[in-house]
């Protein structure tokens, strides 16, 4: 499997607090990119190679990559319009990478306790999606509904009657036969849309493409990063699973 993890943006929210990338936050004495890493690397991961999408001081990325012991398996793609959607980081990823087979997807700014992304690598279902159906929608997460254990639909703030409804954490896991409508559907996104989009837009496709699955993780601790509140849930949380 190859680990792709997203990382180009600039995180304006959170300009009053730091200028660096978000995926270089310290949360609990560790940058969120090390713990990505940590899990990447553990032996039954069944990850053997991770491409990383830069575009917003990536060289500073980079750099703090190489210090963790896993770096040397980590392969740099650069985005060079991170201003722009993130589909244009998922594009940039399938330009220059070999992804030809099973791929994880991770935003690259968020808080998780070690077990969610476990969770992911575990799941018996060959496309994945992680769900938290405790999340508030506020209108602006990218929320899922599921009808008969299969992800029906995606979409930011949506609402309707589904058996499982919650928030998407930025998580998720394909199969070849995913892989390949991921990068249909975000290549059809951009074409219809323009550049300007976010690749969850495209993940309806997937879904109706191939069937769709989902893990919970309502019982474990995670928060999206982008404004200082978020920094201080992670800080909190991150205090609460060292107790």
């Amino acid at each position: 499997m190859m680990a792709i993890i997203l990382v180009a943006g600039v995180g304006r929210r959170l300009r009053g607090q730091t200028n660096e990338p978000k995926c270089l936050l310290s949360i609990g004495g560790r940058s969120l990119i090390h713990r990505y890493l940590d899990i990447l690397a553990e032996p039954d991961s069944g990850v053997a190679k991770v491409g990383m999408v830069v575009g917003y001081k990536g060289d500073l990325i980079v750099s703090h990559v190489q210090e963790h012991a896993f770096g040397g398996a980590v392969a740099y793609a650069t985005n060079p319009d991170y201003e722009k959607g993130s589909a244009l980081s998922l594009l940039t990823a399938y330009e220059n990478f070999e992804i030809d087979g099973d791929m994880m997807l991770m935003d690259g700014d968020v808080y998780f306790e070690p077990d969610v992304l476990h969770r992911l690598l575990a799941s018996a279902n060959a496309n994945s999606m992680l769900v938290d159906p405790s999340s508030v929608n506020t209108g602006e997460e990218i929320m899922m509904g599921v009808i008969d254990e299969r992800v029906a639909a995606v979409g930011r703030g949506m609402e309707g009657a589904f058996d499982v409804h919650g928030e998407w954490i930025g998580f998720m896991k394909t199969d070849t036969d995913g892989t390949r409508e991921f990068l249909s559907a975000v290549n059809r996104l951009v074409q219809e849309q323009g550049d300007g989009v976010g690749y969850e837009d495209a993940i309806q496709g997937v879904c109706a493409a191939v069937a769709m699955g989902y893990e919970l993780v309502d019982d474990l601790r995670w928060t999206e990063i982008d404004t200082p509140e978020d920094v201080a849930k992670a800080v909190s949380l991150a205090e609460q699973a060292s107790v």
